[in-house]
Formats: C-alpha cells, structure tokens, sequence
C-alpha cells in the first residue's frame, strides 16, 4: 500500500503538515534533506537553494510543531553548542521523506517494482543510521538504569566533531568521570575489527579534557562479530594506549538478538500481563497469556465458544467442567454429566446392561468385589 499513489499513508504527511502550514513546499524541501543526511542548516541551504536565514525561519517552526529536534553531542553544553544537528522526529516520516517522497514520479508512472528496488538498496544504510542507532542507544539507557554499568550514565546521545568519524552512541557520567563510547552497523554478515579500531581511534576526540576518566567501548551489530573482532574486544587494554586524561576499560560486543531481548525484558518488566498481550499484539507478534485454572475460566473468549458448561454433581452439587472442545454444526457434542463417585453407576451397569440379579449383586458387595 506505502507504492500504490494517493494511499492515505501517503497523503498522511501533507495532512498533517497542512494543520499548521499551509504553503509547505519549501519545508517539504527541508525534511527531504534531513532525511536525505543533511543535518546542519549550511548543509540544508545547500540542498534546496535557500538562504541559511530562511533555513532557520522554517527550522524553527518545525521544531515548535514538533516535526524536527534539534541534538547538539552529548559531550556538551546544549545552550553553548554550535555544533547542533536537525532530525525527524517521527520514524514514519523519516521513511517518508527519506523514500517516497523522492520516488512520487516513479510511483505515478506505475513503476513500484523499481521504486521498491531503490529503497531495498538504500534500507540497510537507513536502518544503521536511524533505527538501529536509537535501538542501540535505548538498550544503553536501560542497561544504566539495571545496573548493567556500575556507575549510572546521566545523559546518553551521540557524538560528533567536524572532520571526525560521528560516534553512534555515547553515555555520559559528569560527576563520576565515566563515558561510554559504542559503533553501530547493520549488516548481513558478522562485522570486523575495523570499525572497533576506528571508535578505538576517534577516544581521544570526544573524551573531555577536565578530569580523568574511565572509557568503556561498546560494539553493537545485527548479525554478530568476527573472531577478529571478539579478539580486539578482549585485548582492549592492550590495543590502545590510554592517554593521560583517561584509560580504556572494557570492551563489550551485542548483536541484534542481545539487544532486542534486554529491551523487551525491560519492557515486559514493568508491564501487566494484559499490558504485555496487548504490546506484542500490536507489534505483529504472535503471544497468548499463561493462565491459571481460575483464569480460563473467566476467558471471555472460551465462554464465548462454549467451553465450559455447569453439570449436576451427586456429591458437589452444580459444577462447571470442560466442555466438549469440538464445535460441530450438525451434530454438536456435548457433556452431560459429571464425573461419577465410586459406585455410582454400579447398579445401572449390572443390573440394566450385564442382566445381574440383585442376588448376585448382593454377592458381589458381600465379596467387597464392588464398591458403593
């Protein structure tokens, strides 16, 4: 439905920017930029011929409306940065405006078949650069939050220096001198060294220069690390030489699966149970709830289907017992009675179907063959 033209996913951006603006070409503009990777207001201007003056005029309502934020590097003061960054809020819209809304004339044409094509080239990069990331830097909020970290991290984004390799993840503790510096990568195959020895490289660049701090690296990939990798992520120490302001400390490496399950346990955590069905529904996932014996018996969908029925018990008076599970139309199935007490049906059995006498029955209980 995202290739078919005028769907209402389509339209859904253009609605939503028309309650607020209604000439919306040159912000259109600006947030295919950003989706595109221009992040500055230099590098905007550039993109759609505006003036770095305009730029900020419709940065800034975009921010109040809530489309774009506005990150400057963890490692500094929000107020005095200059080095701030613009992104899309909305994953949606990031998408949007990263693929479709450049893809409209091939979509108008009739060409979702090449449409498709360009965004499947472009998806992994997009993922390791968005989705991904922000995945990465949650498990890292909640690992700090879980004591996954000895020393709690206040402040978790990432990082960046002109002419310097962006750091994906960073965590930062002011107080306790403590910084956490992590690569990301979306890719088919377990990833290298390289990457690592790159973040390894980039330390002495994003470690503040007051104080004496402790780097912990971390490495996160979709499809796990090479041996090569593991390897350097063991020797930490020895790979790369502390400076005098600060000194490496450990080296962990997740993949995609350790990521996924720390986060939907932090979640689920917190959570009811109805809470939790209800989270995995909407998410695709197939998930039923594990139910006590008073539980299923208070199902709203089981008594719907029948499943229960009340039956006369000689001892217990009305009970409610599992009914026939099997729902046929013409010949529906049923139970009818409850489950006998010894003894019960010892005279309906002998006497109506084996053709004993009561004599003989006598005998029996004498023998203590049959019981009452």
């Amino acid at each position: 439905q995202l290739l078919t033209p005028n769907t209402l996913m389509q339209d859904e951006p253009r609605l939503l920017l028309q309650d607020f603006i209604s000439d919306t070409h040159n912000y259109v503009g600006i947030l295919q930029g950003i989706a595109q990777g221009e992040h500055t207001q230099k590098e905007l201007s550039l993109y759609t011929g505006l003036s770095q003056g305009h730029i900020s005029k419709y940065l800034s309502v975009l921010r109040n409306t809530g489309f774009v934020e506005r990150r400057v590097p963890v490692t500094e003061e929000s107020k005095k940065s200059r080095r701030g960054r613009y992104f899309i809020t909305d994953p949606y819209l990031r998408f949007h405006y990263r693929f479709l809304s450049t893809l409209q004339t091939k979509l108008a044409l009739g060409n979702p078949s090449q449409a498709m094509h360009q965004i499947e080239e472009s998806f992994p990069e997009f993922l390791e650069k968005n989705t991904w990331t922000e995945l990465c830097r949650e498990w890292l909020i909640g690992a700090s939050q879980t004591g996954e970290f000895k020393t709690p991290l206040e402040d978790v984004g990432s990082a960046w220096r002109k002419g310097k390799a962006d750091i994906d993840v960073v965590g930062l503790n002011q107080a306790k001198k403590r910084i956490v510096l992590g690569v990301c990568r979306w890719q088919e195959k377990p990833i290298g060294g390289a990457p690592l020895r790159d973040l390894l490289e980039q330390t002495s660049f994003f470690v503040p220069r007051a104080g004496k701090w402790r780097v912990d690296y971390l490495g996160f990939s979709t499809n796990g690390w090479t041996s090569e990798a593991k390897m350097l992520a063991q020797d930490v120490w020895t790979s790369v030489a502390g400076k005098s302001n600060w000194q490496a400390a450990d080296f962990k490496l997740l993949s995609l699966e350790d990521v996924t399950e720390d986060l939907i346990k932090e979640r689920v955590s917190e959570m009811t149970r109805e809470d939790a069905v209800a989270y995995f529904v909407e998410a695709g996932v197939p998930v039923a709830p594990v139910y006590n014996v008073d539980d299923v018996v208070k199902d709203e969908h089981l008594i719907e289907r029948n499943m229960f029925t009340t039956v006369e018990h000689k001892n217990a008076g009305p009970v409610k017992v599992v009914n026939f599970p099997v729902k046929f139309s013409k010949t529906p199935g049923m139970v009818k009675t409850a489950a006998p007490v010894i003894g019960q049906h010892n005279q309906e059995i002998l006497a109506g179907i084996l053709g004993y006498d009561e004599e003989k029955i006598s005998t029996l209980k004498k023998a203590n063959a049959i019981a009452e």
